[in-house]
């Protein structure tokens, strides 16, 4: 693991412990044109399982709290319904329709569309950025579709981008609600503009899984071993007989609250079991 490889809190890992191999942190998760999700690879033990939680939608709830802030609650206020989907909603004004209507491949590509274009990508980076998740469909026409959707659905995104842009002129430095400070040197460019914007989301969560992932290590009993945290993902293998223990575990360990802006939220999370890294049910 490299504790500085990433510019927020995500951390960054290269070399596997074998020495040779990809490492874990970048082993596909979507499936396309000559790519295949090889997570079923990963087993658990002789009587054990895999149990894994993932912060649900958390960056984009993290940017709905921001938007807040910034008198924008259009995306406040869709969260207060527990099963939002931000991913089919975003696809209603790429493609059309209602939220029912969205089939899973025109959720990927708003999915794409959420954690890029929140940021400032441009139709290039949002091209990139597809290729990167394995989404097809995501040429320069369409990302340029995708972009300008995003600000008809949330207004604020651009009174966000120009408050960051500020601060970023004015002091150079950006706080989050967990008190990690990040100073900005180099140019006032779009690249440093861009980082900055993505800085403030993309950290939080980020703490957020790491102290997950630290709770689960400090409290956890003989026998069940936290393996892996990627991004807003954290895995663990115990015995089958302790799937439900570590369960718990993970609900108290994910019990963060954050304070964005004036009403404080914790991060849904979701949890599964399974005997491979692919194949955990959630429960």
């Amino acid at each position: 693991y490299n504790a500085s490889g990433t510019k927020g809190t995500r951390i960054s890992s290269s070399k596997p412990l074998m020495g040779d191999g990809l490492a874990l942190q970048n082993i596909p998760v979507r499936e396309s044109k000559g790519i295949k999700n090889i997570r079923d690879m990963f087993r658990a033990g002789p009587g054990n399982v895999f149990v894994k939680c993932d912060l649900r939608q958390a960056e984009t709830m993290v940017v709905a709290h921001i938007l807040r802030r910034l008198g924008d609650n259009t995306l406040y206020d869709l969260y207060q319904d527990p099963n939002f989907d931000i991913h089919k909603w975003s696809g209603t004004f790429i493609f059309g329709g209602s939220t029912e209507d969205i089939t899973k491949a025109q959720r990927d590509i708003a999915k794409v569309r959420n954690h890029s274009g929140n940021y400032m990508a441009g139709p290039r980076v949002m091209m990139s950025e597809a290729l990167k998740y394995n989404v097809d469909g995501v040429d320069y026409t369409m990302a340029q579709k995708m972009i300008e959707s995003g600000h008809r659905a949330i207004p604020g995104l651009r009174i966000w981008w120009h408050d960051v842009e500020r601060r970023i002129r004015s002091t150079r430095t950006l706080y989050t609600c967990l008190e990690r400070r990040r100073i900005f040197f180099g140019r006032f460019d779009n690249t440093t503009f861009r980082d900055a914007v993505s800085y403030e989301p993309q950290s939080t969560v980020g703490d957020v899984c790491n102290r997950i992932f630290t709770r689960l290590s400090n409290t956890l009993k003989d026998g069940c071993s936290p393996l892996l945290q990627v991004h807003d993902e954290c895995v663990v293998e115990c015995p089958k007989g302790d799937a439900n223990y570590v369960v718990g575990r993970m609900r108290e360990a994910a019990h963060i609250t954050l304070r964005v802006s004036d009403k404080p939220f914790i991060i849904p999370l979701d949890i599964s079991v399974g005997k491979n890294w692919k194949e955990c049910v959630e429960i």
